[in-house]
């Protein structure tokens, strides 16, 4: 968590950054608490890489207020008020121990004017509920979504070949 204090406080100083990479750095969500205050404060972030970190549901449901333009929890969990809307366009939360209620987090946070254009959410353990959440977003009139990715969950196969299958759709139309 020192590590996330430090950080914070350096991308604090540095608003204009475009893209970060924080995949692999053992994040947890307590970590990304002391985070996001300063991602918040970046409002020119197009694409943040949290890949294989420790985040869980509980930092899904943190950056889906990021998305939402709702405050965001500081590290005392008092809410941090945004002062524009963000525009993240590229999310990855791959690896990450993200479950159901992390997935219907997400999905929620994708309704317009939600900006994002690419959402990975591999390797968790998003099963058939989370699934279900990210394909009606995706079925609603979300148009900004692209490219959703969603492999090696714990959905069932039938499950996870419909939203393939929808998301097929949607790159033809």
């Amino acid at each position: 968590e020192v590590f996330a204090t430090v950080l914070g406080r350096v991308l604090m100083t540095k608003p204009y950054i475009r893209g970060l990479n924080m995949s692999c750095c053992n994040l947890t969500a307590a970590c990304m608490r002391r985070l996001l205050p300063a991602i918040a404060a970046m409002p020119h972030l197009n694409v943040l890489m949290l890949d294989r970190n420790r985040l869980g549901t509980e930092a899904a449901q943190d950056l889906a207020a990021l998305l939402r333009g709702q405050p965001v929890p500081g590290p005392d969990g008092t809410p941090q008020l945004l002062d524009r809307p963000h525009e993240l366009r590229w999310l990855t939360l791959n690896g990450n121990q993200i479950d159901d209620e992390g997935a219907l987090a997400i999905a929620a946070a994708l309704q317009p004017p939600c900006p994002l254009r690419w959402l990975s959410m591999d390797q968790n353990e998003i099963g058939a509920r989370g699934y279900a959440a990210l394909g009606r977003a995706l079925e609603q009139d979300n148009k900004t979504i692209l490219k959703m990715s969603l492999i090696r969950n714990a959905a069932p196969r039938a499950t996870a070949d419909n939203l393939d299958i929808l998301m097929g759709f949607r790159a033809m139309t």
